[in-house]
């Protein structure tokens, strides 16, 4: 399924989505409706759900659907990963709320958008352009990059 790699998760699995986009995959946020995941699958998302009523009337439809089968962030991750092959992206490219592809500045240029301390030693900061977030590499990178080489077993940020 890799060369299906245009994602969108509903709400049941929006931390999984997040976990994603973290990593660089293309993953649209949950819309509000029903019908808007399915336009979405029409259109080539595959839609992530743990949603059995919403698996069905995508599956009957022809639609592109991956059912998430386990509650657990690791499990998910891992059944992602047995199933599309996580590693491809490049991580911290899209805004983990939003999906928008990063724009990476230096520190200077967003001197005052972002704390004293975040640019005086940050070598780059990510912007997002539709929501306006700042992302940087912060200490929580180190118990992101742990986290991932206990459940996937390597090191899918960069980071050994």
């Amino acid at each position: 399924m890799r060369e299906l790699s245009r994602f969108i998760a509903d709400r049941m699995v929006d931390r999984l989505g997040r976990w994603l986009r973290l990593l660089g995959e293309d993953v649209a946020p949950a819309p509000t409706s029903t019908d808007d995941l399915c336009a979405a699958a029409a259109a080539g998302r595959v839609v992530l759900t743990r949603d059995t009523r919403l698996r069905a009337r995508l599956e009957t439809a022809g639609l592109p659907v991956l059912f998430v089968e386990d509650d657990r962030i690791d499990d998910q991750l891992r059944q992602i990963d047995r199933t599309c092959g996580l590693g491809g992206a490049v991580p911290f490219s899209r805004c983990s709320r939003c999906n928008t592809v990063l724009t990476f500045h230096d520190p200077a240029e967003v001197a005052g958008e972002v704390w004293p301390h975040v640019a005086r030693t940050q070598p780059r900061i990510g912007h997002c352009p539709t929501c306006g977030r700042h992302y940087w590499q912060a200490s929580h990178l180190g118990r992101m990059a742990a986290f991932l080489r206990r459940v996937l077993g390597r090191d899918l940020l960069g980071t050994a």
